[in-house]
């Protein structure tokens, strides 16, 4: 992830710089656009898990997932680390292949709404660990995440530092209650 990171910032640093200037003249639309999609993003997913954990139960499958369980492990051997890589440099590179790339790709080619579900669709697998039944199961808990950066992209016209803060903040707050729990 270091590495793509770091390719991601050369490749893609001109547009960085552009967007982020648009977004310090309108600090205040930008902070209340990312607080109104955090809450969207907190009811969808907990709508998503509560539909992963109903279909876990009815098959019998284990409830937690292997991204889970791999983030819970290294949080006990490292938090700092996972702190860093999976709530700063992980979501920007996620996003940089995600909304930047993929989505991009995508709509060149197909409908936007084609292009958001094929997007989504590719960030929800992204976080499987097998391709396990309990894994696409899992893999429901990310569909409002993934759908709802790929609508703020469209929406700020395709500034990514939208679909990056929200993603970050998520990581973030998913970090401080996954150390609490632990």
């Amino acid at each position: 992830y270091f590495l793509l990171f770091i390719l991601g910032i050369l490749a893609y640093r001109e547009e960085l710089k552009e967007q982020l200037a648009l977004i310090l003249t309108k600090k205040k639309e930008f902070l209340k656009t990312i607080s109104l999609y955090m809450f969207f993003v907190f009811l969808l997913s907990i709508a998503c898990n509560q539909l992963s954990v109903l279909i876990k139960q009815s098959l019998g499958l284990p409830l937690q997932g292997q991204n889970d369980a791999s983030i819970q492990g290294a949080l006990l051997k490292n938090p700092f680390l996972i702190l860093v890589i999976g709530c700063f440099i992980g979501p920007i590179v996620e996003e940089f292949f995600f909304r930047r790339f993929f989505l991009g790709t995508f709509l060149a080619k197909f409908s936007n709404w084609l292009g958001i579900v094929l997007t989504t669709f590719l960030f929800a697998t992204l976080h499987m660990h097998s391709w396990d039944l309990s894994e696409w199961v899992t893999a429901i808990s990310y569909i409002a995440g993934g759908l709802l950066l790929s609508l703020l992209y469209l929406r700020k016209d395709k500034n990514i530092w939208y679909p990056i803060a929200l993603h970050c903040c998520n990581n973030i707050i998913a970090f401080v209650i996954t150390i609490f729990l632990m």
